[in-house]
């Protein structure tokens, strides 16, 4: 048995891997149409797409506003929608399926990635935490423009390296491939918009100095290709006479003016970047706002101690985690002799460095899912710790090193499989309305099921009324009306939130939505004009039909 382990690592190794990408798949797809994420910004870019493909819009130049901002990205996220509604149907679910494609692909491609500097051990074990990371697999079930970053990035990561690696006309092949991560990513996220062709031309830039090549053929091919799925956006922008690149600039001021000063947002950069590696390897931590405001308020929540150690752990074994890796990064770069090996692991720095630089600015506006664009960020490290850990292992001490390594594994597989079942439970469980077991609050979104399910109500109740008046918490009634108004128009009803500013007319047909604890009970104000007439529930919402006291 010794023998056959011995002669077949490698191979056990790749079926291990295979074992938790299906994992990782499964992951991303169980109950994908039901538990789909479906806000505001998902209504919003389904409405897009069906009425480009019902004829009456024209295809979309520009693509979804960047957050808090004018600014429109390019449009190549709505072109991907828009080939899967073509191929599968026009229904949100369908038109997330690009986003759930891309994050399944991300798992062999980091593998790939990997295999580039670390043993097939280790490149198996790191992405086999990526396959079942809640955070990765959270960013799969909707569709939403930033979800697909992590498989551009590493594509156009992998595609440099093997551009300068190949010595045949497969370096056009691979500069092409380049040239298409590079086309797609800036058109996801600002951010990657100014960072990934600053990588591109730095990296080119070493690549000269190391070896003397200018590599200007394979730069002109990346230029080209990445320009021509640009098309689309230059002639929007000539379209609306460059308001959305003057918007671009505005925004960018906007987010960069605060209060903090440049130490003060290097610390809150790196701090967030700290909690964020601990959330994407292990979902612990904080999974929206992040930095020194969390941590302070976490600690003045728990008056005892032995409450605040978990908190005060956890956050020092995260800059243990970091500041030990990126450490040992640098000091692999400085004693790395194989140009292949230095390529990787250059390349992935001047990513990271540049990607670290460019978040500083926006320190208050960040928060954990600004990191996917450096989502392979934590595996990495987890790489160097292990790749660390096991060359200062003696003979003797291996096997210990190599049981210390796979407990750390298991209890990061075991960390994130408990929160995603959280996570799940909380698509059904009413007593997690308002937290789903992975520090979210849930009443920020509806699924796809309920949201059918709500508005197949509304529409099985108007009678001959054309109008429908939705009451409700705030929290509610902001986050879900659009969503619901999505469904409710394809049957002609216009869907309204109730407002005290804007009374309805006296003959107006009302609704009211609740979470399943509060079936059946309205507010003070509202019972003492209406009365449930009838109720039904799905998922973790009631939604009930109000009749006029007479």
């Amino acid at each position: 048995m010794k023998d056959f382990f011995k002669q077949n690592k490698s191979k056990i190794a790749i079926v291990f891997f295979l074992v938790f990408l299906a994992a990782g798949i499964f992951l991303r797809t169980y109950n994908f149409h039901d538990w789909l994420r479906f806000n505001t910004d998902q209504a919003r870019d389904a409405v897009v797409v069906s009425d480009f493909l019902e004829g009456k819009t024209a295809l979309p130049l520009l693509g979804p506003k960047a957050g808090g901002t004018d600014f429109k990205l390019g449009p190549i996220f709505y072109y991907f929608q828009i080939i899967s509604a073509k191929i599968f149907g026009v229904s949100p679910d369908k038109i997330a399926y690009p986003d759930l494609l891309f994050s399944m692909l991300s798992i062999p491609l980091l593998f790939f990635l990997f295999r580039m500097y670390f043993n097939v051990y280790i490149s198996a074990a790191c992405t086999s935490l990526l396959s079942v990371s809640m955070f990765s697999v959270q960013y799969s079930r909707f569709a939403w423009n930033p979800n697909s970053i992590p498989f551009f990035v590493f594509l156009f990561l992998y595609a440099l390296l093997a551009m300068e690696k190949s010595k045949t006309k497969k370096k056009f092949f691979w500069a092409a491939l380049a040239g298409v991560a590079l086309g797609v990513g800036v058109q996801l996220h600002t951010t990657l918009l100014i960072s990934m062709p600053i990588v591109l031309l730095i990296f080119l830039e070493y690549i000269y100095k190391t070896t003397g090549k200018t590599m200007t053929k394979e730069f002109i091919a990346i230029f080209l290709f990445a320009l021509v799925l640009n098309v689309p956006q230059i002639f929007g922008e000539f379209k609306n006479d460059g308001q959305n690149m003057l918007a671009f600039f505005k925004g960018a001021l906007v987010k960069s003016e605060t209060k903090m000063n440049a130490g003060e947002k290097i610390v809150e950069n790196f701090l967030c970047q700290i909690q964020s590696n601990n959330y994407i390897i292990s979902a612990i931590g904080p999974s929206g706002d992040c930095g020194k405001t969390v941590i302070s308020s976490e600690l003045k929540r728990h008056k005892h101690f032995d409450k605040k150690l978990p908190i005060i752990l956890e956050t020092l074994l995260g800059i243990l985690f970091t500041i030990g890796g990126i450490a040992l990064w640098a000091r692999c770069i400085k004693r790395e002799k194989e140009k292949e090996k230095k390529d990787f692991l250059v390349l992935l720095g001047i990513y990271f460095s540049v990607m670290f630089l460019l978040l500083i600015p926006l320190a208050r506006e960040i928060s954990t899912r600004f990191y996917l664009t450096l989502e392979f960020i934590p595996f990495l490290l987890f790489g160097f710790w292990a790749n660390t850990v096991l060359g200062w292992a003696k003979e003797k001490r291996r096997k210990f090193a190599i049981a210390a390594l796979g407990l750390c594994f298991v209890l990061l597989v075991v960390s994130n499989a408990y929160k995603t079942s959280k996570m799940f439970g909380a698509f059904f469980s009413p007593e997690n309305i308002g937290n789903d077991g992975v520090d979210n609050d849930s009443e920020s979104f509806i699924t796809l099921g309920e949201a059918q399910f709500i508005a197949d109500y509304i529409t099985s109740h108007v009678g001959q009324s054309k109008t429908v008046y939705l009451d409700g918490k705030q929290t509610y009634l902001f986050k879900y009306v659009r969503p619901l108004r999505y469904f409710t128009k394809m049957k002609d009803i216009d869907l309204k939130a109730y407002s005290k500013k804007e009374l309805p007319p006296e003959d107006a047909l009302i609704m009211t939505i609740g979470n399943l604890e509060s079936e059946g009970e309205l507010s003070k104000s509202m019972r003492e004009k209406y009365s449930i007439e009838d109720s039904a529930s799905y998922g973790r919402f009631s939604i009930a039909a109000l009749e006029r006291k007479r």
